[in-house]
C-alpha cells in the first residue's frame, strides 16, 4: 500500500513526479531505434515481447529487492544498452529493463490514491498520452542523448517518490 511511497512526500506531492516518470518513459519509448529484423521474429514483435516481460517482471523484482532499488537500477542499467549501438541482444535486454519500472509506478500511483483507483489508472493513462503526444508532431529517430536524458529524469522521479520498501510494504531485508 502506501509504504511504497517515500515518507518524505505526501501522497499528493508524489503524484506529479510519478506521472512525470510515466510520461518520460512513454516519450523515451518513442525515440527507441529498434535494430533491423535479423532473427526468427520481426523486430516489432521482439520489442513487444521484451516490453511485456519487463513489465511483468517489475512487480516480482520489486517485491524481492525493493521498489526503489529495482526501478532506479533498471533505469540506469538499460541506459547503455539502449543508448549505445551494442547489437540486437543488448537492445532487447535494454527494452526489458526499460519496462520494469512501469509496474512499480502504477502501484505507487494507486498507493497515492487509495480511495480512487480509477483516477490513479486514469492519471497513468493520461501521463502515457502526454509522453507519446510529441511523437505525433515531431519524428525523432536514433536520439541516444535525448533518450539518456529521459532515462535519467525518470530514474530521478522514481528515486524521489518511491520508498526502499517492497511493494507489499515490507522493509527490504538486504539494506
Amino acid at each position: 500500500g502506501a509504504a511504497i511511497l517515500s515518507p518524505r512526500l505526501s501522497p499528493a506531492a508524489a503524484l506529479l513526479p510519478l506521472c512525470l516518470a510515466v510520461a518520460v518513459r512513454a516519450c523515451g519509448g518513442t525515440v527507441l531505434a529498434a535494430p533491423a529484423a535479423d532473427g526468427l521474429l520481426p523486430a516489432g514483435v521482439m520489442v513487444a515481447l521484451c516490453a511485456c516481460e519487463g513489465k511483468a517482471a517489475g512487480g516480482c523484482l520489486a517485491d524481492r529487492f525493493g521498489a526503489r532499488r529495482t526501478a532506479v537500477l533498471s533505469r540506469l542499467c538499460c541506459a547503455p544498452l539502449l543508448c549505445l549501438s551494442l547489437g540486437p541482444v543488448a537492445f532487447y535486454a535494454g527494452v526489458f529493463l526499460f519496462n520494469i519500472p512501469m509496474a512499480i509506478t502504477l502501484c505507487a500511483l494507486a498507493a497515492a490514491l487509495p480511495r480512487a483507483p480509477g483516477l490513479a489508472f486514469g492519471l497513468s493513462t493520461l501521463a502515457l498520452l502526454c509522453g507519446v503526444l510529441p511523437s505525433f508532431f515531431v519524428r525523432v529517430t536514433a536520439a541516444p542523448g535525448l533518450l539518456l536524458l529521459l532515462l535519467l529524469s525518470a530514474a530521478l522521479c522514481v528515486m524521489l517518490t518511491i520508498s526502499d520498501h517492497n511493494m507489499e510494504g515490507k522493509k527490504d531485508a538486504q539494506q
